[in-house]
């Protein structure tokens, strides 16, 4: 199951007329519209909006591969209808930074997001938005920072003009095509029965009971266990890993430390 969050009814319809999602009737806080791979919340403007949509549909779906937020976004220094996905965004207000886990090829182009609460009129280093930190940092919560992606579309040069809706319908539409692409790609990746074979889950649970890792720790493994797998590394690297045994939990800090430095270089 893939998740997705837009802001706007504008911005979901290109979505929602291509992968044939139908409005969920008994929805009675937020519109959702889903078929049976995909649910696609409307959260309404601002972070409040965002952070409260994404964990009210993260709940009833906390096994899902992936959940995406996307929409439009200002920025001065990109194309129009550009679309990017965000390695990087911060919270204005907070200051806090965030980086989205970005493991798999793609074919978007990469940038960094700052969220605002109130609409920009000046420059910023790169696009900015009014709900990407928000939604984030609500997710981080429930899931693993691959499995939390922005996508945004750029509408306009910060320069104040309003947007109509034809327009921020087009230039989503336009992008539809490299969305689904990655939507296929996280489906294939992020989707355990599938992407873990026999004998992952041997090696996995095998370092997980030898090294006594913590639910935490054993999170962090299974993420980095991914990109190293989608890396092609050779398996022998950590094969010491499947033959000791911790006497304590000092020593199991130890290895963890050394294996997570092995696996994500």
């Amino acid at each position: 199951m893939i998740l997705i969050q837009c802001a706007l009814y504008v911005e979901a319809k290109p979505l929602i007329e291509k992968f044939d999602l139908k409005k969920n009737m008994k929805e009675n806080f937020f519109e959702v519209f889903e078929n049976d791979d995909i649910k696609l919340i409307i959260s309404g403007y601002g972070k409040i909006n965002a952070s409260s949509s994404a964990t009210y549909l993260v709940s009833k779906n906390l096994d899902c591969n992936a959940f995406l937020n996307i929409g439009i976004a200002g920025s001065r220094k990109r194309k129009i209808g550009e679309a990017v996905l965000i390695n990087k965004l911060k919270d204005y207000d907070t200051q806090r930074t965030f980086y989205p886990d970005i493991l798999l090829k793609h074919k978007f182009k990469e940038g960094f997001l700052e969220t605002f609460s109130k609409v920009v009129n000046f420059e910023v280093e790169d696009l900015c938005d009014m709900e990407g930190s928000a939604f984030f940092e609500a997710l981080s919560r429930f899931l693993p920072p691959h499995k939390i992606q922005l996508i945004k579309i750029v509408s306009d040069k910060l320069d104040g003009e309003r947007l109509d809706f034809d327009f921020v319908y087009d230039i989503v539409k336009q992008n539809v095509e490299y969305v689904e692409d990655y939507i296929n790609c996280l489906n294939k990746a992020f989707k355990k029965d599938e992407f873990f074979d026999v004998n992952d889950k041997i090696v996995i649970n095998t370092i997980v009971d030898n090294l006594s890792l913590t639910e935490f720790q054993k999170n962090e493994f299974i993420k980095n266990y991914i990109s190293f797998k989608l890396r092609k590394e050779d398996l022998n690297k950590i094969d010491r890993f499947l033959k000791l045994k911790v006497k304590n939990k000092n020593e199991g800090k130890k290895y963890y430390n050394e294996l997570i430095r092995i696996i994500s270089e």
